[in-house]
C-alpha cells in the first residue's frame, strides 16, 4: 500500500515526483506511455483499540482523520502488448500439465531407487 499524507499538497509532490521518476524509467527502457490515470484517494485513518477484561480482545476502530494517498497508474505500449499476447487460463490443461509434472517426478525417484 502506499504512504499516506497529511495534506493534499504533499500527495500532489510525491505524486509528481513518483510519475517524473516512472516516466524516465519506461522511456530509458525505449517503452512509451500511453495514458495516465493516477488519482489521490482519500482514505480514513484506522486505529488500533484494545479491550480490558477477562479476554483481552484487539479491534480496528475508524477515526475521523483523514489521509490522502496518491497511487501512480500508467498505462505503457509494453504492457498493451502483453495484454494481447497473453493465452487465456484454461484450468484443465494446467491441471493435466502439473499431473504429468508428477508422474515425470515420480519415475524419477523410482529410477533413483532402482540403480542405488
Amino acid at each position: 500500500m502506499s504512504k499516506g499524507f497529511k495534506t493534499l499538497e504533499e500527495a500532489k509532490e510525491n505524486l509528481e515526483k513518483r510519475k517524473k521518476e516512472a516516466y524516465q524509467r519506461i522511456h530509458e527502457r525505449g517503452d512509451k506511455v500511453l495514458g495516465d490515470s493516477s488519482v489521490i484517494i482519500q482514505e480514513p485513518i484506522w486505529e488500533h483499540e484494545t479491550s480490558q477484561g477477562p479476554l483481552v480482545m484487539t479491534s480496528m476502530r475508524m477515526t475521523d482523520k483523514i489521509e490522502y494517498v496518491p497511487m501512480l497508474n500508467l498505462l505503457t505500449r509494453d504492457l498493451v502488448n502483453d495484454l494481447k499476447n497473453m493465452k487465456p487460463f484454461n484450468p484443465e490443461l494446467e491441471i493435466e500439465e502439473l499431473e504429468r509434472i508428477r508422474l515425470r517426478e515420480s519415475r524419477k525417484d523410482k529410477i533413483k531407487r532402482i540403480f542405488r
